[in-house]
């Protein structure tokens, strides 16, 4: 996912979220090693931030690292994705496909949604 990032990340429009809540965001950052600003998405905060960022046009181009699965309080990650994807062309790279027993085990424990991977990077890029 790193790589990923790295490589398509142009310098100075460039923001990075991170998920705090169900991705173990810290190895994630430490591998980043980019100079893109990294927000951590924490609370409601972060899109108090993520607003400021876009206003300066230092957020032509954001990628959201999470879980598909969204634990967050009141589907942070979720609202998120839905407000960006008014102003941002999104794509989304999926890593670590669950297998058919934990696919089984999500449908019977009825999740909201029926990730197939068990990480997303969303790669946003202005309109």
């Amino acid at each position: 996912m790193a790589a990923l990032v790295k490589r398509g990340s142009p310098a100075g429009s460039t923001l990075v979220i991170l998920d705090t809540y169900n991705t173990d965001c810290y190895p994630l950052l430490d591998r980043l090693a980019t100079s893109a600003p990294v927000i951590l998405m924490r609370d409601e905060s972060a899109f108090r931030a993520i607003r400021q960022m876009r206003q300066k046009g230092a957020a032509n181009t954001i990628w959201s690292l999470r879980n598909t699965h969204d634990l967050s309080p009141g589907g942070l990650n979720r609202r998120l994705e839905a407000e960006l994807a008014a102003s941002y062309q999104v794509r989304k790279h999926l890593f670590q496909p669950y297998s058919a027993i934990e696919r089984l085990v999500i449908r019977l424990a009825g999740w909201p949604e029926q990730p197939t991977h068990f990480y997303q990077a969303l790669e946003m890029h202005s309109k």
